[in-house]
């Protein structure tokens, strides 16, 4: 046999021996039950420095239990999105004291190695109660190429998953920013009075001076919530949002631009015995002068 000839058939006969071999294994999915549960899962613990909490659905929302306060969409949405398809792309060390230095243990270490690297995000614990007791996953660092670091308590070792999955900084975070809900996104018409009884001054939609104000009240976020102290103090301003059903929102605000609490005057429990703190952006167009804004009686 000529040695071109017996080349090829080596190479033919490597070629049929790789098409014998069985495929690479695929990732295994961190949260296996989650894609089934997805839609009945109704509680989810979260621990971060700084605390714990329970997260429970209600009615279709996902609320903190015992602040009676909305969890933030803009977190664990994507965060459950990244979960439904994250793998265990990688496997890594099954060794538990190397898990602090990937930052998958609970409680943090006292000293935690990544702190201050230019890539390092926030660690927690999540728990899913896919049944009566939860299942655990640790959120550890992020790989500088991308993807983080995880363990599902109980697998044999950890795992470099590409997902993307990320915590807030604080578990005051956790909170739904927006201070209320639709309609009051969109009111039809926004009115200010000054101090407790003070007539209403309704803005003008249409009228360049009016739209920060305008903006701010229908863009009202909260960034701290506190318990109110009785009695609190006469109003220094009052927002007067009407939606387009009719319905009046009124929203007490105290304080001064730059620390601006706000209590909003309605039945529902979440806004009971609260002040909520705003963030200086919107407190400042809050507290522009009437005459500055051009208000019409």
């Amino acid at each position: 046999m000529r040695r071109s000839e017996a080349i090829a058939l080596a190479l033919l006969v490597g070629l049929l021996l790789a098409g014998c071999r069985p495929a690479p294994e695929a990732p295994t999915p961190l949260l296996p039950a989650l894609a089934d549960q997805a839609d009945t899962l109704d509680r989810i613990s979260l621990a971060q420095a700084g605390g714990k909490r329970m997260l429970v659905r209600q009615e279709g929302r996902w609320w903190i239990e015992n602040e009676h306060w909305p969890v933030s969409r803009g977190w664990l949405d994507p965060l459950l999105v990244a979960l439904l398809d994250a793998r265990c792309d990688e496997p890594r060390t099954a060794r538990p004291e190397h898990f602090a230095r990937l930052g998958l243990v609970w409680p943090p270490t006292e000293i935690d190695p990544m702190a201050g690297m230019a890539f390092a995000r926030p660690t927690g614990r999540l728990g899913f109660y896919f049944g009566p007791t939860p299942t655990y996953l640790y959120i550890g660092h992020p790989h500088p190429r991308g993807g983080s670091f995880v363990r599902v308590e109980g697998a044999p070792a950890s795992c470099l998953s590409h997902a993307d999955l990320r915590l807030p900084v604080t578990l005051s975070e956790w909170r739904e920013p927006l201070l209320l809900d639709a309609p009051w996104w969109a009111p039809l018409e926004v009115g200010v009075a000054e101090a407790e009884a003070g007539p209403v001054q309704w803005l003008r939609p249409d009228e360049p001076a009016h739209a920060a104000l305008w903006s701010a009240a229908a863009s009202l976020r909260q960034i701290e919530l506190r318990p109110a102290v009785l009695p609190l103090p006469p109003a220094q301003r009052r927002l007067h949002l009407r939606a387009a059903d009719g319905r009046l929102k009124v929203i007490e605000l105290r304080g001064r631009p730059e620390r601006t609490w706000a209590r909003v005057d309605a039945p529902e429990p979440r806004y009971a015995g609260r002040e909520f703190r705003l963030p200086h952006d919107v407190a400042v167009a809050l507290w522009m002068p009437l005459a500055d804004a051009g208000a019409s009686p």
